[in-house]
């Protein structure tokens, strides 16, 4: 199995990420109403950093 993840890294299990969003940005009102809508191809990556 980790061999198939290896090989297919950058293929099958390949993310893209619209918009990246902070821990402290996730609790403001604009970004909870952006990360909520449930939209087909908008992934949001929350990220540890400010």
């Amino acid at each position: 199995m980790r061999q198939r993840v290896a090989e297919e890294i950058t293929t099958t299990f390949a993310n893209s990420y619209t918009h990246e969003v902070s821990l402290a940005e996730v609790l403001h009102l604009q970004s909870i109403t952006a990360y909520g809508k449930q939209a087909t191809g908008e992934k949001y990556l929350i990220t540890r950093q400010a």
